[in-house]
């Protein structure tokens, strides 16, 4: 990225281009107007960088912008409003108001596992709040990026948002003193990112990912199980952060729930016998070839199948020393443990690093919601939390920090700026000289 770019974009937020609600809000009404004339050409993109299916590409990136900006133009210049605030004794008489506005200049760097979606939900967040922006698509979704930069193009002026797709320009963008810093990616990548915003002395927000249990417990609704983590796990070939990464099965339900998972991923990803061509690809033929060598090592239970890019949704038995329990996979691979005791595995999973997401089906949730630290989850459901714009979606620990969705995405992009306003009569208590009568009468209004 070139230095008159990001000047252009400071010299605009400091002019008070973005301060107006209203051009906030037409802005974001623009967005979702080119967004809805290009929702081909987004399908088309996705396809062609890891062939995801165009109800994939509706239900799980487009839509759920389209739900960011709805709430974002329903309830803005209300989240805008400054707060007034109560004033306490020792600034009596006065008025307090506390204002939200945006940092400045935020950069957003986004992964390729939801290119559009994970690009512009936090970018809603950013111009709702009053910044302008810099956006950094993963190159790894080089079709999508190309959108995204089109429709960008046709929205915004390129001091108020500019997308960088070049690989050259990509190099340089962490050296500029952004006022804050959002990203979504790995945890190594999270660390140079962090670095950076600290040399700026800026806000950083890190969407990050880890290893996401899920339990299915002796009492679970089997069936229903069975249907929403085969969804939750393989939908977008296992690459979403917030997937079930491994699962715990009680050994009283085992049998059967593996019978169920299998019906139910034939159900949902087969076409008379066959994989759907419709399901998604991983990202590259390296991590194809990665995860068939693992395989090679492991008990499957279902699927296995690796041809070029596609790796065919597969089940495996594993234990705690599983290949694949390592890291966090990123692929359509579900390791199933089998266990006995809830106390146990409650401890083993708080052994590992904080996840991003945890699911458990069963009747003995608390053991699990009240003593596992982690980024958030569902009891009864998997990765459909994410989907909730009224509630707040990030990570805690390795898996990330701070927020966003809905208002809390507003919120992460605002700075929260006090403002006093004092009146004109004088409590002259605080000036000096400070006698023994000033100090008694503090007492009595401060204790």
């Amino acid at each position: 990225m070139e230095d008159k770019i990001f000047k252009a974009l400071k010299d605009n937020f400091i002019s008070g281009a973005m301060r107006p609600v209203r051009r906030r809000k037409e802005l974001l009404k623009k967005l979702k107007q080119c967004i809805k004339a290009h929702e081909a050409d987004i399908i088309a993109a996705e396809k062609a960088d890891f062939n995801k299916c165009a109800f994939d590409v509706y239900a799980t990136e487009i839509g759920v912008v389209y739900g960011e900006i709805n709430g974002a133009l329903k309830h803005l210049d209300r989240w805008a409003k400054p707060i007034k605030t109560r004033v306490s004794m020792s600034n009596f008489p006065a008025r307090c108001a506390v204002t939200p506005e945006g940092y400045g200049v935020v950069l957003i760097i986004s992964p390729w596992n939801y290119p559009f979606q994970l690009a512009l939900a936090p970018l809603v967040g950013a111009i709702a709040a009053g910044n302008c922006a810099v956006l950094k698509p993963a190159s790894a979704t080089a079709e999508t990026a190309r959108i995204i930069r089109l429709v960008l193009s046709e929205v915004f002026a390129e001091n108020e948002v500019y997308c960088e797709i070049s690989s050259r320009g990509a190099a340089n963008v962490l050296e500029f003193p952004f006022d804050m810093f959002f990203f979504t990616g790995s945890g190594s990548t999270g660390r140079k990112v962090m670095r950076a915003a600290a040399e700026h002395l800026a806000p950083v927000v890190l969407e990050l990912g880890g290893k996401s249990p899920c339990i299915a417990d002796r009492d679970c609704d089997i069936e229903s199980a069975a249907r929403r983590i085969a969804w939750a796990k393989f939908v977008n070939a296992g690459q979403t952060c917030v997937a079930p990464d491994y699962m715990y099965v009680h050994a009283d339900i085992y049998d059967r729930f593996i019978a169920a998972l299998k019906r139910e991923i034939e159900a949902q990803y087969y076409e008379n016998g066959s994989l759907s061509a419709d399901f998604a690809q991983v990202i590259t033929q390296e991590k194809a070839d990665e995860v068939k060598a693992k395989l090679s090592r492991c008990e499957i239970l279902f699927g296995g199948s690796v041809s070029g890019r596609t790796v065919e949704p597969t089940v495996i038995s594993a234990d705690e020393d599983n290949p694949f329990m390592d890291e966090e996979i990123f692929a359509p691979v579900l390791p199933v443990i089998r266990y006995t005791d809830n106390e146990e595995i409650t401890e083993r999973i708080r052994q590992r690093p904080r996840p991003l997401a945890l699911y458990y089906f069963g009747k003995s949730d608390r053991l699990f919601t009240d003593r596992i630290s982690y980024g958030g989850g569902c009891v009864g459901d998997a990765v459909m939390h994410v989907a909730e714009h009224n509630a707040p979606f990030g990570g805690v620990g390795a898996s990330g920090m701070g927020r966003y969705h809905g208002r809390y995405s507003f919120e992460t992009f605002s700075h929260l700026k006090t403002v006093l306003y004092k009146s004109r009569m004088e409590i002259k208590l605080k000036y000096g000289p400070h006698t023994d009568k000033k100090l008694a009468a503090l007492r009595r209004v401060i204790k």
